[in-house]
């Protein structure tokens, strides 16, 4: 591949992996302000957020890896949590 597509590939898993993040950190918010907040959920959603940041570092550096997997699995997310709702 050429520099330009693998710049490409990272630029936008990186913007997926930051769009998700923004969307545990206020799934985060949340739950710490609902009126009985689980702290299981708290747990999770602090441990998917450190993978989240792991993965931005590893996509970054240059891990096709995890270029790839972000591709994959975080694209879906996105594009579901921003999908519009059936009404």
């Amino acid at each position: 591949m050429t520099y330009a597509i693998d710049d490409a590939e990272r630029s936008s898993a990186c913007k997926m992996l930051c769009a998700y993040r923004g969307k545990i950190a206020t799934d985060i918010w949340q739950e710490r302000n609902c009126g009985v907040p689980t702290s299981q959920r708290l747990a999770d959603m602090e441990r998917e957020r450190l993978q989240l940041r792991n993965d931005i570092v590893a996509v970054r550096v240059g891990d096709r890896a995890v270029t790839t997997r972000v591709h994959v699995m975080y694209g879906a997310l996105v594009r579901a949590w921003h999908a519009p709702t059936p009404a």
